[in-house]
Order: C-alpha cells, then sequence, then structure tokens
C-alpha cells in the first residue's frame, strides 16, 4: 500500500491537476470533493485510487477514516526521523569579524556569545 497525502491548504488546483496527472487520480472528482465537503487534508491509497481518510477545514487536525480503514491507516508504522545533531558554528570573536556581520545579515543575525563581546568590548 502506498499512501500519499494531498493538503489542500498548501495546494494550489494547478499543482492537484499535475499531481493528479502524475499519479493518474481523477482531478475532477478531487476538485469537487474538495469544494463540497470543505476538505483541508486528505490520504490516497495509490495502488487502489482509494481515498482512506481525510480532514475538513472546520476541523483540520481531526481525521476521519473512510469505511474500512481505520485499523489499518492506525496500525501503520510511520516514519519517524532521527534528530540531526549539528556541530555548534565557530565562533569569531573579533570586532571587525562581527562588525562585518551585522553589516551583511544585521544585528540580529549575532550570537549571544557575540553580543556579550560586543557589550563587554564597549565598557
Amino acid at each position: 500500500m502506498k499512501i500519499i497525502v494531498i493538503d489542500y491548504a498548501f495546494t494550489s488546483d494547478e499543482k492537484l491537476k499535475r499531481i493528479s496527472g502524475e499519479l493518474n487520480l481523477n482531478y475532477e472528482l478531487l476538485i469537487k470533493d474538495k469544494k463540497e465537503f470543505k476538505l483541508y487534508r486528505i490520504w490516497i491509497d495509490i495502488d487502489s485510487k482509494t481515498m482512506i481518510a481525510y480532514s475538513t477545514t472546520n476541523s483540520p487536525n481531526k481525521i476521519i477514516y473512510t469505511i474500512g480503514y481505520e485499523e489499518l491507516f492506525v496500525s501503520m508504522q510511520r516514519y519517524e526521523p532521527k534528530p540531526i545533531e549539528l556541530p555548534a558554528p565557530e565562533i569569531d570573536l573579533n570586532i571587525d569579524s562581527i562588525l562585518d556581520k551585522i553589516s551583511k545579515y544585521g544585528i540580529d543575525s549575532l550570537l549571544k556569545e557575540e553580543k556579550d563581546f560586543l557589550d563587554s568590548s564597549s565598557k
């Protein structure tokens, strides 16, 4: 079973038309259902071309399951990415490099350590 989710809040009608063409889905039916039922998000089994769940604009976080799919959908193994640890940024506590950074990216781009260094240097 291959399932995709279409989030109507972030999918224009033109993009939906392209997705429908690529996945051989009925574009006219998707648009009709979207408007008629005020769909917010839908889950489709690509193999069977069946909508297995949906949410509406009135309750975007409430998933409503198509008959017979709730147990299957709820029991599916979820992909959960592992957190990535990024290395700490190198901090150059040098007045000129900090001023260059402010000039290029603005004061809000400074790290706490850089702001503290500037504060202590100005005293």
